[in-house]
């Protein structure tokens, strides 16, 4: 399956435009540092099971570390890994969509809607892992031999290591596929051949189970990894409300704004006096002396009593000749007659409509894909293909994007969509290949071939321009409902692409500049407002490198912001890790290591007391010193600090002791 020349320039081109694309649209979450914080954690000579709670991602964990130890405690290496790992699999995807559609520009298509999407940085494995897949599955199919199936044992593996559900849908995929492709060679065959790809598998990842057998990784007290497993397992439907749920709404309209200068020396008192006789209603102060209200009372009598007014020194937004509101005559005629503004389908795009439209076009396209390959093996449909099997082939990548669909989206619908779109975006351009060339043969060969049906004749023109006009009218549809939910122009405009390839150029070296910097510039740079960004500012600045801090909340940047480790060998506390085992281990790892700072997020605590009791019990005996903050409302933590330590000066901003040496301008020694 050699790629011609010029299908390999137009895989490498999109790989650097991906590649491009998703590095200068980087966005870090709060999610993406639940692995990047252990990563950080392994540098320090830290192992998964043995010294932290594992979720079952050791291979994500390294490749994470691996770049932190190349580029040093800085995002660069994080984003750029990411990045070429996300371009690959947009790259494989055009690969695989423009075989399967017979055409380069479906193929873009396909890629276009991967990079649209948007999906979340931190969930490049769902992008780059089935696009690795369906490559491998369809190197199989169309020549299946032992190196082939090795290949296909070892991604399998990947997989499993990156998260362990990952690798059982390969494992499933896989399976089938195998078993479809040796099936005409017989049962003994399929039997050989599933054998081979499990035993060589098994042997891979020998290595890993054995050393989960020597530090207690089977035991319950790691239970998060198989947990963390079970929950992935578990298809539950999320709540997407069904479209359109409004077909008309009206609006009344608008008050008229206008604008008045006031005179200088007018009291306030006497400001608001004429304010209410005027019937104006205050909006905004531009200046000190400049102010936009709306017009309770847009009569030409009250206009013209304050132009005429000696403390007004001058208005806009009507006609001071006319006494006249300065709007366009519909809305003038729609103030006469009191006709509301309509809308019609006023959610048509809302946020909760583009989710719910998007989800059962993925949802849908996969089960059509399956529909239409059925009647293609009946019969019933003919279209010409570059794939050998093209039944085995799509099919595989059908049962793949229904997986996905199945157990990956479930919970925040708002970054689940975009991690189920790989195979989705290669069916979809194959689907839209089949109503261009469906259910017809290709007479002649070349550009010269002209459409026809099953029978010979060749179809008429009108035919194929609605062919053409369905087509398009699908493609647009999916790229519209895609674009929008991964918001793709704003993401596009703010990485500068549109600004020409100066404008790139120097969108890169600031994108460069700006993830090599240190991390706290550019997570929680000065002046800060949240909670959570100044206390990973006070982190830094009060709690030595020896130190370990345990944050009682959603904050795993903290610790790789502030460069600290976790504490308790849990960066994260979740529901479902809460066995009384673990408990036990956290409390005594917490024993045996410095921790001068506990951080909680109050909106947390009620959860984190009802599902890790022991844990909460040893934090109020062991830290009666308590500080309560709130930035803002609804924002709010208490510290705790450890009252064994002698603080070595106290944070100026937050009054919270520091326990290192102090640092210039922001602690004062007491």
């Amino acid at each position: 399956m050699t790629l011609p020349p010029t299908r390999f320039r137009h895989v490498a081109v999109v790989f650097l435009g991906a590649f491009l694309v998703r590095f200068l649209a980087f966005r870090f979450y709060d999610d993406h540092f639940d692995h990047l914080s252990i990563a950080a954690q392994m540098l320090g000579g830290e192992l998964p099971v043995r010294d932290f709670a594992d979720l079952g991602r050791p291979l994500k964990y390294v490749m994470s570390a691996a770049v932190l130890a190349i580029g040093g405690p800085n995002l660069l290496g994080e984003a750029l890994l990411i990045s070429a790992l996300l371009a690959a699999g947009t790259a494989l995807t055009f690969w695989a969509a423009a075989r399967a559609a017979n055409s380069a520009l479906l193929g873009a298509f396909a890629a276009l809607l991967v990079i649209g999407i948007f999906s979340r940085e931190y969930g490049y494995p769902k992008i780059v892992l089935p696009a690795l897949g369906i490559w491998l599955l369809w190197r199989y199919v169309e020549a299946p031999g032992p190196r082939r199936l090795l290949a296909l044992s070892v991604l399998t593996v990947a997989a499993f290591l990156i998260r362990y559900d990952y690798g059982f849908y390969l494992a499933l995929t896989s399976g089938l596929a195998i078993a479809g492709r040796r099936w005409p060679d017989g049962p003994a065959a399929v039997g050989r051949a599933v054998a081979a790809y499990g035993v060589v598998g098994l042997l891979l990842v020998s290595p890993y189970l054995m050393y989960l057998g020597a530090v207690g990784g089977f035991d319950a007290a790691s239970g998060p990894g198989l947990q963390s497993l079970l929950a992935a397992a578990t298809v539950s439907a999320p709540p997407i409300t069904p479209f359109p749920p409004t077909l008309v709404e009206t609006e009344p309209l608008p008050r008229p704004r206008v604008s008045v200068r006031w005179t200088s020396g007018l009291s306030a008192t006497a400001r608001a006096t004429k304010e209410a006789s005027y019937g104006l209603s205050f909006v905004r102060r531009r200046d000190p002396r400049t102010w936009d209200y709306e017009l309770t009372d847009n009569s030409a009598e009250k206009l013209g009593a304050l132009v005429g007014d000696p403390n007004v020194e001058d208005t806009a937004g009507f006609d001071r000749a006319r006494r006249s509101l300065d709007e366009p005559q519909l809305l003038r005629w729609q103030r006469t007659l009191g006709v509301p503004r309509i809308h019609l389908l006023p959610d048509l795009f809302s946020e909760r409509n583009t989710q719910a439209i998007l989800y059962y076009l993925l949802m849908l396209i996969p089960a059509v894909s399956l529909l239409v390959l059925s009647l293609r093996q009946r019969g019933r449909l003919r279209s010409p293909s570059q794939l050998p099997w093209p039944g085995l082939q799509l099919g595989i990548v059908a049962v793949l994007s229904l997986l996905l669909n199945l157990f990956l989206i479930r919970g925040n619908v708002d970054s689940r969509l975009g991690e189920v779109i790989v195979p989705a975006a290669v069916l979809a351009a194959w689907l839209i290949g089949q109503i261009l060339t469906g259910g017809r043969a290709v007479l002649g060969a070349g550009t010269g071939a002209r459409p026809v049906d099953p029978d010979g004749t060749v179809l008429p023109a009108r035919i194929r321009g609605w062919r053409r006009f369905a087509a398009t009218a699908c493609a647009g549809s999916l790229a519209l409902w895609v674009g929008l939910y991964g918001n793709a122009s704003d993401r596009l405009a703010r990485s500068g692409l549109v600004a020409g390839p100066l404008g790139v150029a120097t969108a890169v070296k600031v994108q460069i500049q700006r993830l090599a910097a240190d991390p706290i510039d550019y997570w929680a740079p000065e002046g800060s407002v949240e909670g959570s960004r100044i206390l990973i500012r006070y982190v830094r600045q009060c709690v030595s490198e020896q130190d370990r801090v345990l944050g009682i909340a959603y904050m795993p940047e903290l610790y790789v912001i502030a460069q600290r480790r976790f504490a308790g060998g849990i960066g994260v506390f979740t529901h479902w890790v809460d066995s009384g085992l673990l408990q036990k281990q956290a409390i005594a790892r917490l024993q045996s290591q410095s921790v001068p700072v506990v951080i909680i997020d109050e909106s947390e605590w009620a959860d984190f007391t009802e599902h890790f009791p022991l844990v909460a019990e040893y934090l109020e005996d062991r830290y009666p010193q308590r500080t309560r903050l709130e930035f803002t409302p609804g924002d709010s933590f208490t510290v705790l600090t450890d009252p064994a330590r002698v603080p070595t000066g106290t944070h100026t901003e937050l009054g919270l002791p520091c326990y290192r040496p102090p640092t210039s301008g922001r602690t004062d020694s007491r």
